[in-house]
Order: structure tokens, then C-alpha cells, then sequence
């Protein structure tokens, strides 16, 4: 039966909610936690034992893995604990810190999958820049695009919004219900900067490399007799297929808890039932296991890299491609390609 239950100014009971639902959500945030760190956690120590995977475009890749193991660590503990409990136990500023820490690691990850299309943008569909795109370009790149997250996750901290415990109060997040001029500002400034024009300028960029590739495929005069370009253009467009699915994937784990997040900004709260909104919010923490998941297994040249740093042979057996996936992976060595011209010698950091 559904019920309404105020229990304070930003923790509202809508519709039907209980302690075992609560721990259903627990159950699911623990094998999120699980998963997310080991998977996560092996990419990045496979990134660590493997030099020759950290290209450019892989830095940008390393980047949202790093921040979606930031978020695995840190905030899945916090928010199992509190539905396994059924109420928030970390008190004011500990609902602080996990709303921060949480906001910005979403927020951080649309401007790095904003940075990977870019990449993969200038690489493919304007190849006479793709020497620009160099580790320190892509080191600074991350930098601007943690900056831009700080930009919008510091201000609720000092007064400018603020983070406040949501749906069945086992997490914390910016406080979307209030109807303060000053709150709706920050409000529509985060959902115009932070998720339409992030979407819009990725999808013109994945839109740009599509209709090159396109466009390449059908012409039957430029490098099409070359190895090296043939080789080159596979392997760009194999990654450019990976940063795409990963975009997919952010998408499918985000965009629910981002539509009922507006209709609550703009519509009526009261009319969202708890569980909708609890279940949306666990679904987009979905995006530490998608993600990486996503990256691993579109990418055989780091699946043979992965295997041989696990000890369990069925696992390594499970990770190594097909042998003609294998030769279709390798590019050029030394040389970073493009899908529309010759290989470009890598600049160097």
C-alpha cells in the first residue's frame, strides 16, 4: 500500500518501502562493490604492468577507470551500510563528504567520455591534428575535466545548494527539490553543463567519426592498398567502436536517475515513490561495473595483457581472444594511425 511519510524537510517515504527492500538494495550495492573493485582494480594494475597500453587515447580510458574505482572504493561501503542498517549512520558530514565524492565522480566521468570523443574525433575525422594529441595533451585534458567537475561539486559545500540525504535516506546527493531562486540556478546550470551540452558535443563528435569511417570504407583510392593503413584503420576503428559502447553504457546506467532527477527539479517530488528513485540512484552506480566490463571485453590486445597477470587458468583461457582478433588489434608498431590517413609518428610526453 502505498503511504506518505515526512521525516524531515529533504527525507521523504513515498509509496511502499521496508527494511528487507532496504536490504535487497544492500545486496545489490555489495556485488556493485565486489565486482567494481575487482574489475577496476585489475585494469588499472594491468595498465600499471603493461607501458606499451598507455597511449593517448588509453590515458583518457585510464582516467574513467580510475574514477569509476574511486567511486567503488569510497561510496559503495558508505551506502551498503546504510541500506544493510536502513537509515544513513555517517551523520551530516558524512552525508557531505559522500554526496562530494559521488557528484564528482559523475560528473568528472561525462567530461572524460566528452574528452575520449573528442580524441577520437580529432583522430579520425581530422587526422592532420592527430599528432597533437599527444600523453601530455591527454594528461592535461583529465586535468581540465576534474577541474570542470570541482567547478559544480565544491560550491554545494559552501552554501550554493547543498547535499542532503535522498530517497529512502540511504544516500546523499544535491538537493534537487528546492525551489530557492538561488538553488534553481545552480539546478539548471548543472543540468545544461554537466549533461546536455556533454551529450550534444559527444554525440556530434561520434556522429563526425561515423560518417568518416563511412565514408572511408566506400573510397577506393585513398590508402586502400596500404597495409599500414588498412592495419592502422582497423585498429581506430575498433576503439573508436569500444569509446562508443562505453558511452552507451554510461548512458544506459545514467540517464534514468538524470530523467527522474529533472522531473523531481521541475515536477513534483511527492509524486515519485521512493523505491523509483532508490532503485534509479543504485542502477547509475551501475557504471563501475559497465564500464570497464565494456572496455575489456571490446579489446582483445588488453584482454592478452589482462591474462597474463591473472593466476586462474580458466579465467586466463575465458580472457584471451581469438587468434584472428588478435592479428586485426595490432597497429603499426611505433605508430599511432588514424582511419583516414597513413600512420603519424607518436609524440612522446
Amino acid at each position: 500500500m502505498a503511504v506518505t511519510n515526512s521525516t524531515g524537510p529533504h527525507l521523504r517515504i513515498v509509496g511502499p518501502w521496508n527494511y528487507s527492500i532496504s536490504c535487497a538494495i544492500g545486496l545489490v550495492l555489495m556485488t556493485f562493490w565486489v565486482f567494481g573493485l575487482l574489475l577496476n582494480g585489475l585494469i588499472l594494475f594491468t595498465f600499471l604492468k603493461t607501458p606499451k597500453m598507455r597511449s593517448p587515447t588509453n590515458l583518457f580510458i585510464l582516467g574513467l577507470i580510475m574514477n569509476d574505482f574511486t567511486l567503488t572504493f569510497f561510496g559503495h561501503p558508505m551506502d551498503a551500510t546504510a541500506a544493510f542498517v536502513g537509515r544513513w549512520p555517517f551523520g551530516h558530514i558524512g552525508c557531505q563528504l559522500y554526496g562530494f565524492a559521488m557528484f564528482f565522480t559523475g560528473l568528472n566521468a561525462i567530461s572524460v567520455l566528452t574528452a575520449i570523443a573528442v580524441d577520437r574525433y580529432i583522430v579520425i575525422a581530422k587526422p592532420l591534428y592527430a599528432s597533437k594529441i599527444t600523453k601530455r595533451v591527454a594528461f592535461l585534458s583529465l586535468m581540465v575535466c576534474a577541474a570542470h567537475a570541482l567547478l559544480w561539486t565544491v560550491p554545494p559545500l559552501f552554501g550554493w545548494n547543498r547535499y542532503v540525504l535522498e530517497g529512502g535516506g540511504l544516500s546523499c546527493s544535491v538537493d534537487f527539490e528546492s525551489r530557492e531562486t538561488s538553488d534553481r540556478v545552480y539546478q539548471i546550470s548543472i543540468f545544461i553543463s554537466s549533461y546536455f551540452l556533454p551529450i550534444a558535443l559527444i554525440l556530434f563528435c561520434y556522429y563526425h567519426v561515423y560518417m568518416t569511417v563511412r565514408h572511408v570504407s566506400r573510397n577506393t583510392t585513398f590508402g586502400k592498398d596500404s597495409d599500414v593503413a588498412k592495419k592502422n584503420r582497423k585498429v581506430e576503428e575498433k576503439m573508436f567502436r569500444t569509446c562508443l559502447a562505453m558511452f552507451g553504457g554510461f548512458l544506459f546506467a545514467w540517464t534514468p536517475y538524470a530523467i527522474v532527477a529533472l522531473y523531481v527539479t521541475f515536477g513534483d517530488p511527492h509524486r515519485v515513490p521512493t523505491l523509483i528513485l532508490t532503485t534509479l540512484a543504485v542502477w547509475a552506480k551501475s557504471s563501475v561495473v559497465v564500464d570497464p566490463s565494456i572496455y575489456v571485453f571490446t579489446n582483445p590486445m588488453f584482454r592478452i595483457a589482462m591474462a597474463a597477470h591473472v593466476p586462474c587458468q580458466p579465467l586466463k583461457n575465458f580472457l584471451l581472444p581469438k587468434e584472428d582478433d588478435d592479428d586485426d588489434e595490432k597497429p603499426e608498431p611505433n605508430r599511432r594511425g588514424s582511419a583516414v590517413a597513413p600512420a603519424q609518428e607518436e609524440a612522446d610526453v
